[in-house]
């Protein structure tokens, strides 16, 4: 992440060199990063300290939101693969498993589509915004591609970024989808009725195949 912002501003700095030649100054970079401010506000060493700060925390806060889905998407995930390690671990005695053995392995899935659902509830909205933002600069980058990319800096940048960009999508889609796969694993017949999966305040549902659609979009 801190490789992606710093070959940004490279970039964006050797790009206005070359544009403006000798006549390049610092004022230049802050009234093309940030129009709409500094048409209201004066350019002065505050104003541009706090519009560097703003820019370096919107790409930390970026960054963390996807690390947020899928920490929490492996958490969760883990706590299902526990229910279905131990009925692998009893896979050859279910018969002769009794009731309570039954009774509380459906009250720990119950308890966990309980927790998946309140979780969605909670993160939806970030989970819409991820991949919201993700997909935005996807498709950027890739109109970006239609231009002729100047300089080494340009390059290495355009292919670190879109590289960075397709990771981080497929990042989450995965570990997101990670708790969909394992719920799935068990209990296939209340699952049937019940498909436990994180979602993007209920417009899309996070599995697998996402990453399918993901990239039908991106070619289209």
């Amino acid at each position: 992440m801190r490789a992606d912002y710093g070959l940004s501003v490279m970039n964006r700095y050797t790009n206005m060199y070359l544009r403006y030649g000798d006549e390049y100054v610092p004022e230049k970079y802050y009234y093309e990063m940030f129009p709409q401010f500094f048409r209201l506000i004066r350019l002065n060493v505050f104003t541009a300290i706090i519009c560097s700060c703003i820019q370096v925390q919107s790409t930390l806060l970026w960054a963390f939101n996807d690390l947020f889905i899928i920490l929490m998407s492996i958490a969760l995930a883990l706590r299902f693969r526990q229910i279905s390690e131990r009925l692998n671990k009893y896979q050859n005695k279910f018969q002769i498993m009794g009731y309570h053995f039954w009774l509380e392995i459906r009250e720990d899935y119950d308890r966990l589509s309980i927790l998946c659902k309140e979780l969605d509830k909670h993160i939806s909205y970030i989970v819409l915004l991820s991949f919201s933002l993700n997909m935005f600069f996807l498709l950027v980058q890739l109109y970006h591609s239609l231009e002729t990319v100047t300089g080494v800096v340009g390059k290495i940048y355009f292919v670190f970024s879109f590289v960075y960009l397709i990771i981080k999508v497929v990042s989450v889609s995965i570990y997101a989808a990670w708790i969909n796969d394992e719920s799935i694993r068990r209990l296939l017949q209340q699952i049937s009725f019940d498909n436990v999966a994180l979602t993007g305040c209920r417009m899309f549902k996070v599995t697998r195949g996402i990453i399918l659609s993901v990239s039908f979009y991106v070619k289209l």
